[in-house]
């Protein structure tokens, strides 16, 4: 999208009309035009397509003159739009938007008409465009399970340990024995030549592990793997952790913010638990539903999970979401699935993501007046600017 400046520039010279004012007298009883304010597409990945028609309707008894129509970002592009729209029709504006990088995105579309009372329509275009990273499906034979793991330590061979999560959630928990190293420091370890090397992560988004995986072995480590699970498949074993137990919730449950990127992925499966029927949009994307009895026991979430988790192949991983983020120490004994993780404050804390993110959507930049006090027919005002969302390649 383009920056504040850019913007600021594009509706200071747009506003320069392409006919005389004195051509624009409204008629007796004439009629304003009527059109939607904008579309928000909500989340689209880069380098998708969106197309959308904004809609204009003439209720006036003269016929109405579409002068020019511009966007104010290369992103949003203008595919046609009628030159008249006669009495009492209506007409469209249709717009392609190809997503760019990451971001808040925002344009506005302005068209000018002959119309004085109405002279200038502005549509705003905004959403959210996310990462478009795929799920790397993993090779079986580049993962070590738990149990393989503790073989190869009770016949004594010391497999390296690396973890391989940030610094500061190494520092509030890690495996005893592990040590810390960035994926992109990896390859500089000397010390890793003819050791066997076992890499530590979330238990999710192993395909970013195989880089290095590669990198790894072709510098002298015998052999490289990944632990299946993470620190999830090692607290499930039964096995201690260092550091603060406080900080137990953070290796089983995922924040809102990433299952955003995450679950619209190929290799999740969302469980949806709610003590309530679920209808239209209360129910996530995809998600299987269960309704559930606050009073069951261990058992009865048992029974009930398992036609849920039927057919689950070791690669795919498990996504629960229940209210407000209630139950989930109960689904994980009931047992729930060694790939199983949770949705941090639930379908509740989801919304207030979803919620923020409308925010910052709305979140205005410019400000239009076509007329009013202080201000000339047809002018425009631009009232503040910002950064720009910082969407398209060089405004970021």
């Amino acid at each position: 999208m383009a920056s504040a400046g850019a913007l600021a520039l594009f509706l200071h010279e747009f506003h320069k009309p392409k006919i005389g004012n004195e051509g624009l007298k409204a008629g007796p009883g004439e009629s304003a035009v009527e059109a939607e304010a904008g579309f928000d597409f909500g989340r689209a990945r880069s380098g998708a397509e969106i197309s959308h028609e904004f809609v204009i309707r003439n209720p006036g008894a003269e016929r109405l003159k579409i002068l020019r129509v511009e966007s104010s970002c290369s992103c949003l592009s203008i595919v046609k739009f009628p030159s008249e729209i006669e009495a009492g029709e209506t007409g469209s504006v249709k717009l392609l938007y190809r997503a760019p990088a990451p971001g808040v995105a925002r344009a506005e579309v302005l068209v000018e008409t002959n119309r004085a009372n109405r002279r200038l329509i502005q549509f705003q275009w905004k959403g959210l465009v996310s990462n478009p990273r795929l799920k790397q499906e993993v090779p079986v034979a580049s993962y070590i399970s738990m149990a393989e793991m503790e073989a190869l330590r009770s016949n004594g061979s010391a497999p390296v340990l690396l973890d391989v999560r940030p610094r500061a959630k190494f520092e509030r928990l890690s495996i005893p024995g592990a040590m810390h190293f960035p994926p992109h420091l990896l390859k500089t370890l000397g010390f890793l030549n003819g050791k066997q090397v076992i890499l530590i992560a979330e238990g999710h988004q192993d395909g970013e592990l195989l880089k290095e995986i590669t990198q790894l072995e072709s510098r002298g480590a015998a052999s490289v793997r990944i632990l299946a699970g993470g620190l999830r498949a090692w607290t499930r074993a039964g096995k201690a952790l260092s550091g603060s137990l406080s900080e137990m919730a953070e290796v089983m449950t995922i924040p809102p913010s990433q299952f955003d990127e995450w679950t619209i992925e190929s290799g999740w499966r969302i469980v949806q638990a709610s003590a309530h029927q679920v209808k239209g949009a209360a129910g996530m994307t995809g998600a299987k539903i269960l309704i559930y009895d606050p009073a069951w026991t261990k058992e009865q979430w048992k029974e009930s999970l398992a036609p849920l988790l039927a057919g689950m192949s070791a690669s795919e991983q498990l996504l629960f979401v229940t209210d407000h983020g209630e139950h989930y120490r109960t689904i994980e004994e009931a047992g729930a699935s060694a790939n199983a993780f949770y949705l941090e404050g639930g379908l509740a804390g989801f919304n207030k993501w979803e919620r923020f993110q409308a925010a910052m959507r709305d979140s205005k930049t410019v400000t239009m007046a076509a007329s009013g006090s202080g201000s000339a027919p047809g002018s425009v005002n631009v009232v503040r600017g910002s950064a720009g969302c910082a969407t398209c390649p060089g405004k970021r």
